[in-house]
């Protein structure tokens, strides 16, 4: 056991790097949402028309975004699925909204495995995400496959 003296300064190292750490995040995050607005941008100056390449083979991006379009209006006109229940046992054990929505994506996708990047669409916020499947993981409800890949442990 340190002393008394070597336990303060301990807890004041810990201190700064945990105020250092939650700096960091939010900069990712802010780094994270103007990566966003420049993909709406990027769409829209497409929409208008001002995007193009100097290959003449190569397919317009007005094309190439009517085709995402079409692709999300197919998923919008989908048939709405009834809303997923977390069991009671899981339930208690969570702590916070994004340890739920990730327990919602795995039982909606059980008995597949999801991987990182479906997990990481669920919210902007992909420091708090990962904060929230690492503490999933460490109440041993998660679990991760070889492949890299979660899974609800039952």
């Amino acid at each position: 056991m340190p002393n008394i003296k070597e336990q303060i300064e301990i807890v004041r190292i810990l201190d700064d790097m945990f105020a250092k750490e939650q700096q960091v995040k939010q900069v990712a995050e802010t780094v994270v949402e103007q990566i966003d607005l420049i993909k709406k941008s990027i769409l829209s100056r497409a929409f208008r028309g001002e995007l193009g390449t100097n290959n003449q083979n190569e397919e317009s991006a007005v094309e190439l975004v009517k085709e995402v379009v079409e692709k999300s209006v197919e998923i919008n006109n989908k048939p709405k699925t009834k809303r997923t229940v977390i069991p009671e046992e899981i339930k208690s054990a969570l702590s916070s909204s994004n340890e739920e929505e990730i327990i919602r994506l795995l039982i909606k996708s059980a008995p597949k495995a999801v991987s990182v990047q479906m997990i990481m669409s669920i919210s902007k916020k992909k420091f708090e995400l990962m904060d929230a499947l690492r503490s999933l993981e460490q109440k041993q409800i998660v679990i991760k496959n070889s492949l890299g890949e979660y899974l609800l442990k039952r």
